[in-house]
């Protein structure tokens, strides 16, 4: 074999390496079952870029493929986030590097099919991988209610909402804050800079032996905030169990 045929064929061992080990890390697109599909544009709102549709819903979640694989592979559009500001964790879960991510503040297709509290930041590896292919993405803020970005400090890369705490909490915090900083808030949330003052855990919510139990508001006196019934009486103090833990844990009241 000559000089010049034997380059040629490792040349072609190299592009079918390099292509295969590409093709293993790209995105899983999913299918074209979206009503915008093969429209030129990509309506998955995983993506970002000039390639986007200028309107994207949750539904077109890895349902537009031929057009968002096209745009990805022109350079066109790239997946939200590579990764590198979430949180990930470690491995210390026991369930870590089985292929499946068991970090319960991730969702999609590569999830593992029970999930733990116990194991949120402890399956760095799995998620980060899948997260990287697309098969999984950061719940949006998870059960937590952000609200919107009307307070005048939004934007800023600190959250002013004073339902949390942690390192990424502005210095300075005021009530009329609440549920107005939506954007910074769920993003220091999901890379585990913030979190809820209180999950609910230490709280003893007591039972449902209230005549207004169990219809979406709050009852309980002890608490306050947006969930809360107009009319509250002290006989239903530790008596409206589920409605008041369910808002208590959305961020919508909390203990006076």
């Amino acid at each position: 074999m000559n000089v010049s045929k034997l380059y040629l064929l490792l040349l072609g061992t190299a592009c079918v390496l390099l292509g295969s080990n590409a093709s293993a890390q790209a995105p899983d697109f999913g299918d074209d079952s979206s009503s915008w599909s093969q429209d030129g544009e990509c309506d998955d709102p995983r993506f970002q870029g000039s390639g986007m549709a200028s309107t994207l819903i949750d539904a077109d979640r890895f349902s537009d493929a031929t057009d968002c694989r096209l745009l990805f592979n022109q350079g066109r559009i790239t997946m939200i986030g590579s990764g590198g500001n979430v949180n990930f964790g470690d491995d210390s879960s026991q369930w870590s590097q089985d292929g499946e991510c068991d970090d319960p503040r991730f969702q999609g297709t590569g999830m593992a099919s029970t999930l733990l509290d116990e194991d949120r930041f402890s399956d760095a590896t799995d998620c980060r991988d899948l997260f990287n292919l697309g098969r999984i993405t950061l719940v949006s803020g998870g059960p937590v209610e952000f609200g919107d970005n009307s307070s005048s400090w939004s934007h800023d890369g600190e959250c002013d909402d004073p339902r949390f705490q942690g390192s990424g909490m502005a210095s300075t915090l005021i009530d009329a804050d609440r549920f107005s900083d939506a954007t910074d808030c769920r993003l220091l949330f999901n890379q585990g800079r913030i979190t809820m003052i209180g999950s609910g855990g230490n709280v003893n919510f007591g039972d449902d032996s209230s005549q207004w139990s169990e219809d979406g508001e709050c009852d309980d006196p002890r608490f306050q905030g947006t969930g809360m019934a107009s009319t509250l009486l002290d006989e239903d103090r530790f008596s409206d169990a589920t409605d008041c833990r369910d808002l208590f844990n959305l961020g919508r009241i909390t203990l006076r």
